[in-house]
């Protein structure tokens, strides 16, 4: 009973270091997704989470903030 209970957790995958735990929902018309899937296209990654993380991440983005004061 006690080998039982030393190996019960063993089981599946291995648990990741940095799971990615955030997840983001957008939705999209028909032209934007007909862009999108070009833009995809010609990025030449593998899938479209690492398209879009490396679209969001890997160039500046400029914020502009007006104070209406």
């Amino acid at each position: 009973m006690d080998n039982q209970k030393k190996y019960a957790g063993n089981h599946g995958r291995k648990p990741k270091p940095d799971k990615m735990r955030h997840r983001y929902v957008f939705r999209l018309d028909d032209g934007d997704n007909a862009r999108f899937l070009a833009l995809f296209d010609e990025s030449g990654k593998a899938t479209k989470a690492e398209f879009i993380v490396s679209a969001l991440f890997g160039r500046e983005i400029k914020v502009i903030k007006l104070d209406k004061g």
